[in-house]
């Protein structure tokens, strides 16, 4: 094993892996504990048949524990899995230490502990989620927040106070990085290589991945997000990459899986480690080591490339049905057992909000991979719900309702908690902009008289009495005639804004004053008539002389 020299990140180990978020729920009280069944776990009348049949099938008779088994560097003891381990559901790898999460939400950790990273934390029984770290360790609870031990030379398990929320971890080198609920990051720890400088305009990510100095983000588009170190150009995602369902990252590369089960490679390729072996297909999840590569397929079995110099590479002849799997610097570790049926871990919440907010709802499940979403409003797909976050732009009254979401794998499905969403509307006000009276003369032409909501929706009128004004839809005011009235100016809201209270203006119509001009005057009266001739302003008055 080569000296390793802190914060040279030539010479730096790495220990990432990044799978996707899962979702479980919970088992009818009244069904046996068959294995991969956990209590607490809902599925359906036919998919409990459908596994009692797989069971039947491959002559299972009684549950089996789940095991770790690791491969590769052992030079801390980091893949002398306990003999007492079981019920395992996640692991994760660090330098020289391993990790795993229980369906009971307790955390065994084993190998190198010199800086404490072993040392799970007393009452830590709610985790849904671990990384593991060069020399240190962070477990997500299901409250949403994070805990973390272990090395903190650079802060990388001080927990930035009043984090919650959180769905996802990674955990790089010297930092750690944690994905909230609403598709946005936060990251602490080393930062000499803006590895924890998360791009301001970074949203909507639903994965996370933290390699030896950089950061990367899935994003619900399908796109990544790197940022950090740079050198090998781990952080140059592929142009035209768009249909990305998980990442990860390792010391000085980055991996992506495509939705069609193929994996997409790049940065550092000094070991291989980019070189996706050619028809590598039905893959359904990956994870990166030191310099070194691995996938998870569909069927179970485990393919490993990229640096060998410890037997990374060398996936244990015979390993059995992987659930899941790990990669450490130097050493691999892969979840192998029992069926599992997806489990929630964490139900999504629901919550009341403004309109125009943007809301996210998420869940956490465990189960064998691969597993699917499907998210629901008042029991009707979503077709856009197809993530363990579901991300809704810009409410209105129309998002209100109840959500919940359907994780399935092979073995069955879960079906979360309803999540209440209450939309409430916005205020909203209205004004005449010439004020709240007026006085006109009956002689005035048509005249703009506008009442404008705050909200700039349209506005409606009307007046109480049309014999002496009216008012069109665009404002304009027509006198017809003298007294007073009232116009009114209604907005009757929308999916985003109440009703306004309605705006009044009196108007008062006065009488015209009337010139006469009479001409003709200058005439001696002889007997007979006279014309005179009266000019009115305004025209057309009558007038009597």
């Amino acid at each position: 094993m080569p000296l390793i020299l802190p914060k040279l990140p030539a010479q730096l180990p790495s220990r990432m892996r990044i799978q996707r978020i899962r979702t479980p729920g919970t088992l009818p009280p009244s069904l046996p504990p068959f294995a991969g069944f956990r209590r607490g776990c809902r599925f359906s009348r036919a998919g409990f048949f459908y596994f009692l049949a797989l069971l039947l099938l491959l002559g299972i008779t009684k549950a089996t524990a789940d095991t770790v088994t690791g491969w590769g560097d052992n030079s801390g003891g980091q893949i002398d899995m306990p003999a007492t381990l079981s019920n395992a559901v996640s692991v994760a790898a660090g330098y020289q230490h391993t990790v795993a999460l229980r369906t009971d939400g307790t955390v065994a950790a084993w190998g190198a502990n010199g800086s404490g990273q072993t040392n799970v934390p007393p009452g830590l029984t709610t985790a849904t989620a671990i990384a593991a770290g060069f020399q240190f360790t962070a477990a997500l609870r299901s409250s949403g927040t994070v805990v973390a031990w272990g090395e903190n030379a650079d802060g990388q398990t001080n927990v930035p106070p009043g984090l919650t929320n959180c769905i996802a971890l990674a955990a790089g080198y010297f930092h750690t990085v944690a994905l909230r609920g609403n598709g946005t990051v936060a990251a602490w720890g080393f930062n000499g290589y803006g590895q924890t400088n998360v791009p301001g305009a970074l949203t909507n990510a639903i994965a996370v991945a933290a390699g030896g100095n950089h950061t990367a983000a899935l994003r619900s588009n399908g796109t990544v997000l790197a940022w950090g170190l740079n050198t090998s150009g781990q952080t140059n995602a592929p142009a035209g990459l768009t249909n990305a369902i998980a990442i990860a990252a390792g010391e000085s590369h980055t991996v992506a899986l495509r939705s069609d089960g193929t994996v997409l490679a790049w940065g550092l390729n000094s070991s291989g480690q980019t070189s996706v072996p050619p028809g590598l297909t039905g893959v359904i999840a990956i994870a990166a080591g030191g310099a070194y590569t691995m996938a998870l397929k569909e069927d179970g079995t485990v393919a490993v490339w990229g640096d060998n110099s410890s037997g990374q590479t060398n996936v244990p002849i015979g390993l059995g049905r992987a659930t899941a799997i790990a990669a450490g610097y130097a050493h691999a570790a892969a979840l192998v057992g029992n069926a599992h049926l997806p489990c929630i871990t964490a139900q999504p919440q629901g919550l009341t909000t403004n309109a125009t907010a943007d809301v996210t709802l998420s869940v956490s499940a465990v189960g064998s991979e691969p597993l699917s979403y499907q998210w629901q409003k008042n029991g009707i797909n979503l077709a856009a719900g197809t993530n363990a976050t579901l991300l809704l732009s810009s409410v209105t009254t129309n998002h209100s309702g109840s959500y919940a979401v359907v994780v399935t794998n092979l073995y069955g499905s879960a079906t979360s908690d309803a999540a209440v969403l209450t939309v409430t509307r916005l205020s909203q006000t209205v004004a005449f902009s010439l004020g709240a009276s007026l006085t006109r003369l009956a002689t005035n032409a048509p005249f703009s008289n506008p009442a404008t909501a705050s909200s700039g929706l349209t506005v409606a009128y009307s007046v109480s009495d049309a014999a002496v004004a009216t008012v069109n839809a665009g404002g304009i005011t027509s006198i017809a005639g003298v007294g007073q009235c009232q116009i009114f100016a209604d907005q009757e809201g929308n999916e985003i804004y109440n009703p306004a209270a309605r705006a009044t203006q009196s108007l008062t119509i006065n009488p015209a004053a009337v010139l006469i001009f009479l001409t003709n005057l200058a005439q001696v009266y002889d007997g007979n008539s006279k014309t005179v001739t009266a000019i009115t302003l305004p025209d057309n008055v009558m007038i009597s002389l």
